[in-house]
């Protein structure tokens, strides 16, 4: 399993100020309904740029148990 990079700060769950890890802000299956019927990626709009990606949206926002939940 890949570990995942850490910073301290505000968990924005349990409201402590613990470790944080990079959490995913939309799920996985989100992804899969957005993406159409040919296959082709979901549209990312952000930062001037309009693109086609499979990358998925992170930040630091939850601590590790919190992001098991």
């Amino acid at each position: 399993m890949r570990e995942k990079r850490v910073r301290s700060g505000k968990c924005q769950l349990c409201l402590l100020e613990k470790a944080l890890v990079r959490s995913h802000l939309i799920p996985q299956a989100i992804y899969d309904y957005f993406r159409s019927r040919d296959g082709a990626s979901p549209v990312r709009v952000g930062d001037g740029v309009i693109m086609h990606t499979d990358r998925q949206i992170q930040d630091y926002l939850l601590c590790g148990g919190c992001e098991h939940i």
